[in-house]
């Protein structure tokens, strides 16, 4: 299943979208860098939202901030900053999950840019 991203779409949760790469009732990208396909939400804070993601068959997480300004930006860098030591505990970890933390980073300004519809 697909979970649009887009605050403006009028059926975020279609089954009809279950593989396709565009929203058919909004036309979003639901792959986003035709790698991450949002499968649900699965929280919802001040200044962003989460979605649990599927990475080419890896379950990971993507926070996409819903407030454009310096402090939520702040506060989303501080996050990432605290999950990124949290997962240095072991080398393993690293390894598998600060990918993660480097593809949310990444994905920050696209899906941002992608959910407000610009």
């Amino acid at each position: 299943m697909s979970y649009c991203i887009n605050p403006h779409c009028p059926k975020p949760i279609d089954l009809a979208n279950a593989n396709n790469p565009i929203c058919r009732n909004c036309g979003s990208q639901l792959l986003l860098q035709n790698r991450y396909r949002v499968l649900k939400q699965i929280g919802q804070g001040g200044f962003g939202n989460t979605f649990e993601i599927d990475d080419i068959g890896k379950t990971k997480v993507l926070k996409v901030l819903t407030e454009n300004n310096p402090k939520a930006v702040e506060l989303f860098q501080q996050e990432a900053k605290v999950l990124s030591q949290l997962n240095s505990v072991s080398h393993s970890t690293r390894e598998s999950r600060q990918g993660s933390i480097g593809d949310c980073m990444s994905q920050l300004h696209s899906a941002s840019h992608s959910a407000r519809g610009s």
